[in-house]
């Protein structure tokens, strides 16, 4: 089984809290539960990778194919960052089916001798890391103290990669117009300008349908099983009502949260022409309705032990529904 997509997908394929990927063990049990799969070993291969966004997931299969790589099954779960990093590279005026300004404005700056963008990532990257490890150790407690005193520790260090994220974002925009350096090791040129958003979102879902149809069409052609899920997210109101602890993970000046809120729907419109080409995919955005538990782990994206295991069950399934028609 080959995974496709960004973080989410990335640690749905892996089940990593981090960098150690240990493998979905918890999906591999809930796929066997298919009777066709009962008896097979489930080998899942992660081509997932944070930030990507399409048509890098289409490009992404296109190269392994053309190497060899054998599937049996294909598992695209994306949406989030389509529309939330899109948006971002529509802001700074970059194509928006380039890849997400965020990985792609530092290598712009390449040929100067300030640092401090690169210096903002690897912070950022190391208190990503501290925080999953301490979300990690808090739902291990199993006394009050552990937990209160994990909390807090998840808390401050929560503050601080989004106080790091904000800086991050704000140095990008300050710094966009030195993408217009031709000394640059890596040049972008610009769009004219800003599009309006109902015509940037249209741009991003018209792209994200025909990169799955053309991963889909691409698969049949091979007798490969192809399923594509739009990935829940906090942003997107559904009729899930949030704890006020789980509130935390909501910021409401987010930037990923106008792309999220605008761009959802874009995507949820071309559902049913995907269906209708016959392509198996699934709108998870409700998944987490009817939990009242916490389910999601950070301001951005991701989920908890209990998320995960609402995705992976739900995921199972829905192959289950296809295989058995």
């Amino acid at each position: 089984m080959g995974v496709f997509g960004g973080s989410v997908a990335y640690y749905f394929a892996t089940n990593a809290i981090y960098n150690e990927a240990k493998g979905n063990e918890g999906f591999i049990q809930e796929i066997k539960q298919i009777p066709q799969l009962k008896d097979k070993e489930i080998i899942i291969l992660c081509f997932a990778i944070a930030g990507y966004k399409q048509p890098q997931h289409l490009l992404m299969l296109n190269y392994f194919l053309s190497i060899g790589q054998a599937f049996d099954l294909v598992i695209n779960i994306d949406g989030f960052n389509e529309v939330a990093l899109s948006n971002l590279n529509n802001q700074q005026k970059i194509e928006l089916f380039l890849p997400s300004v965020q990985h792609i404005l530092p290598l712009t700056r390449l040929a100067n001798d300030d640092l401090s963008v690169m210096k903002a990532i690897v912070k950022i990257s190391e208190l990503k890391n501290n925080l999953s490890i301490a979300i990690n150790k808090l739902e291990s407690c199993k006394l009050a103290l552990c937990y209160g005193w994990k909390s807090l520790e998840v808390k401050g260090l929560l503050d601080r990669y989004q106080k790091e994220i904000f800086k991050y974002d704000e140095q990008i925009a300050k710094d966009s117009s030195k993408t217009d350096n031709i000394d640059s090791l890596v040049y972008l040129s610009k769009m004219p300008q800003v599009l309006e958003d109902k015509v940037a979102f249209e741009k991003v879902a018209k792209n994200w349908y025909e990169s799955s149809l053309t991963m889909s069409q691409i698969l049949v052609e091979r007798n490969i099983l192809y399923f594509h899920f739009i990935q829940p997210n906090q942003y997107y109101p559904t009729e899930r009502v949030f704890s006020s602890e789980e509130k935390k993970f909501i910021i409401e000046d987010n930037p990923y949260a106008v792309g999220v809120r605008k761009g959802y729907p874009a995507l949820i419109s071309k559902v049913n022409s995907l269906q209708k080409a016959k392509v198996n995919v699934f709108n998870a955005v409700d998944i987490f309705d009817d939990e009242k538990e916490i389910v999601y782990r950070d301001a951005c994206c991701h989920y908890n032990i209990i998320g995960q295991t609402i995705l992976d069950k739900y995921v199972a399934n829905s192959v289950k529904t296809i295989m058995e028609e």
